[in-house]
Order: structure tokens, then C-alpha cells, then sequence
């Protein structure tokens, strides 16, 4: 028999979806105590507990269908093992995700490891897990395009996901490190997606695309048959790092350290040792999660004088 708490029906999505649409002041706080009071009215707990809820935000790199189908049963883990009403929130853009963390809206965050890094040097935050997966920026051109090589690109468009998302800073400093000053030597275009980013150069509107190894394996077959790998971050030499963790959960420093820790052992529980969180963080998180080493958090200082580059000029 289905529980009432496992459901994700319509109604769910319809508030997430509303959740979206903007961030500004009473819009924001209404559509977050809409989510909130949503996810408690699912829980048993809702009678009981009265505490305020866990919140978890979630970097904007899913749909909402799908960040609600892939964490609705992390979310419920965290609420039955830690007996406190767990809230999923997000924003509609990175950008708006940042500004989120920095100004102390999360309880718990998964994002970005270069995200994480900043929230964890500028706003306090806590680094206790890393997924294993590594993110790698992977360069594709069309199949039908044999011309078309990393050393052909000057003064021609490559088309990248999100400015702000890892991938993105990761393949224009491999530009850089090839003499290829994104905005300048390349002209760089934005895409929403990485699939979308994919279909631009299938259908001729980019003559490259630099996507997540990650996202470039779970394309569909059909897809990624229609273009070839012309390059890979992976080959970076010097002080940037040519991968990186591809999310990272940090929690706030509003938690207590006690507390925090409990929460990372229940994540690592779910992910790691339980049949249910390894069938449904199968898809994001098929490797495990485990703990960030300080060397590890240290690589990721590279990447911030290009996120924050990208923050100025937005």
C-alpha cells in the first residue's frame, strides 16, 4: 500500500512550478511557506512537530518535475530519521540560487562543488559530503562536420550551458589555457540545457558545444551518435583543475555541528546503504557520496575569480 507521504501528485508540481516564477520579498516567503506547508501536510509529523523545517535547496540544474520525482524520497528520509519537517526548495536560475545561499535561505545545501566552495568561504557554510562522480567539461562537434577541431575554433561560436554552472566555467577556462579568450577569440552562446546545447551544433546554429561528461552519457542514443568528441577539460594542466566533484551537500552555519554532522550520516545512509536511495539517486548519484578532503576543497579556489567574473557581468 502507497503511503500519502510517497505520492508526488499534480498539486505538487503546480506549487513548485509557482515557487519558481520569482523571488521577491512577499511573492518569495509565500511561495516557500506554500512548498513548506506542503511537504509537512504529506508527513505524519505534521501533527506532532511543530519545529521548523529542514530546508533543502537544491541547485536549479533539474527540471522541477524531475527534482521532485529524484529527491522527494531523500526528502522523506531526512524528515522520518531526523523527526523534522524537511522542506525541498530552489530557485529559477543560478544566479538567484547564489543570492539564496548567501543571504542564509538553506538549511542544507546541494550544489555545484565551485558553488559550494564560495558558500562555504563566504557565507560559512559547512562542506560534509561530495558526490563521487567527478564533472568533466566534454567538447562535441556535429558528426557530419570533420572539419571542425578544438584548434579551429578562434572567431567561430561555441554554445554552453548556464554561464554560471560548472561545466560552463570549466570549459571557458579550457579555452583559455588553449589562447582562446571566450567573448573574444570565441564567441560563447548560451543554452538552457545541455541537450539543448547539443541539438544547436546537430542542427549547424554552433559549431561546438561543451557539455558535463555526466549529461553527455545520459543523452539519448540517438542524439549523441550525431556528434563527436573534439576535446575534453580533463586534458587542463596547471593550477586549474581539469575535473571537479560534480555536487557537493554543505549545511548551514545556523546548524549546530552535532546536528549537522547527524544530517551527513543519514545522507550517507541513504545514498550509500539503502535499497531505496540507491534506485532512486541512481541517476544523479550511481557512485555514492563521500566525505571532501580540505585538498579537494582547495583545488576548487580556481574556480572562483571565474564564477565571480561571471556574477560581476551578469
Amino acid at each position: 500500500m502507497t503511503r500519502q507521504a510517497d505520492v508526488i501528485n499534480l498539486k505538487d508540481i503546480v506549487v513548485f512550478k509557482n515557487f519558481l516564477v520569482g523571488r521577491s520579498s512577499v511573492g518569495f516567503m509565500r511561495r516557500w511557506v506554500a512548498l513548506a506547508l506542503l511537504c509537512m501536510a504529506s508527513s505524519p509529523l505534521a501533527a506532532a512537530e511543530q519545529l521548523e523545517p529542514i530546508r533543502l535547496g537544491i541547485v536549479p540544474y533539474l527540471s522541477p518535475r524531475a527534482m521532485l520525482e529524484v529527491y522527494n524520497p531523500l526528502r522523506l528520509w531526512l524528515q522520518n530519521r531526523l523527526e523534522r519537517p524537511v522542506a525541498v526548495m530552489t530557485e529559477p536560475n543560478y544566479r538567484a540560487f547564489i543570492q539564496a545561499t548567501a543571504h542564509g535561505d538553506y538549511s542544507v545545501l546541494l550544489t555545484g562543488s565551485h558553488m559550494g566552495r564560495m558558500a562555504q568561504r563566504e557565507n560559512g557554510y559547512r562542506p560534509i559530503l561530495r558526490t563521487s562522480l567527478d564533472l568533466v567539461a566534454v567538447f562535441v562537434a556535429a558528426a557530419d562536420d570533420p572539419e571542425t577541431e578544438l584548434d579551429k575554433l578562434r572567431g567561430r561560436n561555441v554554445i554552453l550551458p548556464d554561464p554560471l554552472a560548472q561545466v560552463s566555467i570549466l570549459a571557458r577556462l579550457f579555452l583559455r589555457s588553449r589562447g582562446l579568450v571566450p567573448g573574444q577569440d570565441v564567441s560563447v552562446i548560451s543554452a538552457k540545457t545541455h541537450n539543448s546545447a547539443v541539438l544547436s551544433v546537430v542542427n549547424h546554429d554552433a559549431v561546438a558545444a561543451a557539455v558535463s561528461s555526466w549529461a553527455f552519457q545520459q543523452m539519448p542514443a540517438d542524439l549523441a551518435r550525431r556528434v563527436r568528441v573534439i576535446g575534453s577539460s580533463e586534458n587542463l594542466t596547471g593550477p586549474v583543475p581539469g575535473r571537479a566533484p560534480a555536487l557537493m551537500y554543505l549545511t548551514s552555519p545556523a546548524l549546530s555541528e552535532t546536528f549537522s554532522q547527524r544530517i551527513q550520516q543519514e545522507i550517507i545512509a541513504f545514498i550509500n546503504d539503502s535499497e531505496e536511495g540507491r534506485r532512486s539517486m541512481g541517476t544523479t548519484d550511481r557512485e555514492g557520496v563521500r566525505a571532501i578532503s580540505e585538498e579537494e576543497l582547495g583545488k576548487l579556489d580556481a574556480f572562483l575569480p571565474e564564477l565571480h567574473l561571471v556574477l560581476d557581468g551578469m
